[in-house]
């Protein structure tokens, strides 16, 4: 299983394919085969095992193995026409949007006391109480801020034009 890992892996890093942790994760798996004592074909139960065997098991972890054995699967059924391809979110899905961390009053507070205190003194702390100062009190995003200049701050209309938004390329 090893060499048949290595080929896949050759072949698609010849495609211009990094798979820096997918070759981890397939080594890993070509591995647990191995010391199985697995012979060939591959079966469904196989696959299965190695996909909830994981160290820290959860159900990304074992969706995430899903996401990276399908590809080689499907390259091993070229030559084994009988291989089995597990489906695409057969544990879930494989990647889970972290929920955001809203900030409550004090500890925006606390935030922009701590960056008053910043060293060195001079522009490094004035800078981060602005950005976290802006960040809190408008709602924009961290690029949104970062994109700011100048010319896009109007003190007397206390106004603020945006003009590097995520939707700026969307059509």
């Amino acid at each position: 299983m090893t060499k048949q890992v290595e080929q896949y892996l050759t072949l698609r890093r010849a495609m211009g394919f990094d798979l820096l942790g997918e070759g981890y994760q397939l080594h890993a798996f070509a591995r647990f085969v191995e010391e199985t004592g697995h012979a060939r074909p591959l079966t469904t139960d196989l696959l299965l095992r190695w996909v909830q065997a994981a160290k820290k098991p959860g159900p990304v972890t074992a969706s995430r193995r899903v996401e990276v054995l399908r590809p080689f699967l499907k390259y091993c059924r070229q030559f084994d026409p009988a291989c089995p391809v597990l489906p695409l979110g057969l544990c879930g899905p494989a990647h889970r949007r972290i929920s955001p961390h809203i900030y409550t009053e004090a500890e925006i507070t606390e935030l922009l006391a701590a960056a008053r205190e910043l060293k060195p003194d001079g522009m490094r702390p004035l800078t981060y109480v602005t950005l976290f100062g802006t960040l809190a009190a408008t709602g924009m995003r961290l690029s949104e801020v970062l994109h700011l200049e100048q010319a896009d701050v109007n003190l007397k209309q206390s106004t603020l034009t945006v003009r590097e938004t995520s939707s700026r390329n969307r059509g």
